[in-house]
């Protein structure tokens, strides 16, 4: 009897594991659904990773993009630094052909110069002033008064306009007013080369005297002399002459001197000038504060 109760206890646990069993186990049905859920999420798996591995993809393809731009505007840069480089070497070269090629017609013109200074250079020796070179004679620092009559003689002769400019600086000394003054202005009227009348100009700025005021004043009113004039009123300044000063005022109509007539009307303190002088509206603004200044050194000169 308690075999066979064993054997009924035994057969109803089986049955119940059984059961259980068939009650967990999922039905066809229900694992085909399951399926039907799981499918989506691979494909969004799938898609996901697709589309991390298509970003990837447009991250290097950019990255190497950018990259193949970087080297490009290296070589760009390369070139054009190679191009700068180029064009630098070029100039320098050029430069250099250009100061050789001006040491070398300054060294043509300095023999071209001693050959024709010869007979000179031996005038002064005899004189007393002994030179290496006549280009010296511009920088001479001691008394050489002496040697005026000498330097004014050799003016008449047919000299270039550069041994001439020497001789005309040599002679830019107050010891020569006085003296050098009538050639110097004859000269002035009579130069073509613009230049070289500058350098007269200003020699009489120096040497003019009293005497040759009314000859100054007659060069100012004549517009061919060109800018040159300016050096004469330097000269007309200096003397300090009153008689000078209508002169000076219709020169402020000439562009080229307003402004030096301008600073001689305020040296020589012309009150008669101020009206002249505050009508004038100059686009130069040196030109106003030069007229400024001359208006008042006369209104300082009234008080």
């Amino acid at each position: 009897m308690a075999w066979s109760l064993f054997k009924i206890f035994s057969k109803g646990k089986e049955d119940n594991e059984v059961a259980n069993d068939i009650s967990v186990a999922p039905k066809g049905d229900d694992k085909k659904e399951q399926n039907q859920i799981d499918r989506p999420e691979k494909l969004r798996q799938q898609e996901k990773l697709l589309e991390q591995q298509k970003h990837l993809q447009q991250e290097k393809l950019q990255h190497e993009m950018s990259q193949q731009e970087k080297l490009r505007q290296q070589k760009e840069l390369q070139q054009q630094e190679v191009l700068r480089l180029q064009k630098k070497l070029k100039q320098q070269q050029s430069l250099r052909k250009q100061k050789e090629a001006r040491k070398e017609i300054k060294k043509e013109a300095y023999l071209e110069l001693q050959e024709e200074s010869k007979e000179f250079l031996q005038e002064l020796k005899s004189f007393g002033l002994e030179l290496d070179s006549i280009a010296d004679l511009e920088s001479l620092s001691d008394n050489y008064d002496f040697a005026i009559p000498v330097l004014l003689s050799n003016l008449n002769k047919n000299y270039s306009n550069r041994l001439l400019a020497i001789i005309i600086r040599a002679l830019t000394i107050p010891a020569a007013e006085g003296i050098a003054n009538q050639k110097l202005l004859e000269m002035f009227k009579t130069v073509e080369n613009d230049k070289l009348r500058w350098i007269i100009g200003n020699a009489l700025a120096t040497v003019a005297s009293e005497n040759d005021i009314e000859q100054l004043l007659d060069i100012l009113t004549e517009p061919s002399y060109g800018k040159a004039r300016n050096m004469l009123v330097h000269a007309v300044a200096r003397l300090q002459k009153t008689e000078a000063v209508p002169t000076l005022v219709d020169c402020l109509n000439d562009n080229d001197l307003v402004a030096q007539s301008a600073i001689a009307l305020g040296n020589l303190k012309a009150t008669g000038a101020k009206k002249a002088l505050k009508k004038i509206r100059h686009e130069d603004s040196g030109v106003m504060n030069q007229v400024n200044d001359a208006l008042k050194k006369i209104d300082e000169a009234s008080e």
